[in-house]
């Protein structure tokens, strides 16, 4: 039997991160073959991840909740070591069974293994009809609809300033998914405690400015402009003048 990935509860902290609103996700080992169906019954909808879990052994998953009820399902993808399968879970609140049979489900989708991207794949394609169904639910059932606060406006631009180190930075704040993924991609790498995506200047002139061209032309069909800085050199210190001491007189 191939071994379980070791790399899920990483993987999972990554989308958590990257994933629109607050998410948190809780990883869980199977000590047991029937585990898997007990988070894995409570996938909504079809898609990979329902056939992965009724016909392979799955040692450990991650359940992610996020903000109005919703909760994924996170598995290794079978036979395919460089990609994941996330799923939508029905909610937890008691809803009878006639009510879903109303409601077109949303089906859960596999994407690659690099967080940034993957959450950019989940926000596209998976939790707007995610959503929908959620809200369809509530009303039929005589819910009132959830409230939500107005979503963060994304800048339509990336601002990349060239440090005296050498180094081109950009703040992560109100970066959509997509100008996140195409940095991860060129090799930006995230400091989320600071709240910076930094090309390194290990790789040279020549080579960080191919990748900014790279990251350029993966944003403009997304009418993402990248706008380029660079911090003014501090001006030199003067070193104070020399004072001519006196030499004295030789005594006769």
């Amino acid at each position: 039997m191939p071994q379980p990935r070791t790399d899920l509860s990483n993987f999972a902290c990554h989308l958590a991160h990257h994933l629109p609103g607050n998410w948190h996700y809780g990883y869980r080992r199977h000590a047991a073959y029937y585990e898997q169906f007990r988070h894995g019954q409570q996938v909504w909808g079809g898609g990979p991840a329902l056939k992965a879990i009724h016909e392979f052994v799955l040692e450990h998953e991650v359940v992610m909740e996020g903000p109005d009820w919703q909760r994924l399902y996170v598995i290794d993808r079978p036979l395919r070591r460089d990609q994941f399968l996330v799923a939508p879970l029905a909610p937890a609140a008691n809803f009878g069974t006639d009510l879903f049979d109303e409601v077109a489900e949303p089906n859960g989708i596999a994407v690659p293994a690099d967080g940034a991207r993957a959450a950019a794949a989940v926000s596209r394609r998976l939790l707007p009809h995610y959503r929908d169904a959620l809200s369809v639910l509530r009303q039929h059932a005589g819910q009132p609809p959830v409230s939500r606060t107005a979503p963060a406006v994304e800048s339509r631009t990336v601002a990349l300033r060239l440090g005296s180190d050498g180094c081109w930075t950009t703040p992560d704040d109100a970066l959509s998914p997509t100008a996140r993924t195409a940095l991860y991609t060129q090799g930006f790498q995230h400091f989320p405690n600071v709240h910076l995506f930094q090309l390194p200047a290990s790789y040279g002139v020549a080579e960080q400015t191919q990748r900014i061209s790279n990251v350029a032309r993966q944003l403009a069909p997304h009418g993402i402009e990248v706008k380029l800085h660079h911090t003014s050199p501090a001006a030199p210190i003067t070193p104070p003048p020399r004072v001519a001491k006196p030499v004295p007189a030789h005594r006769r």
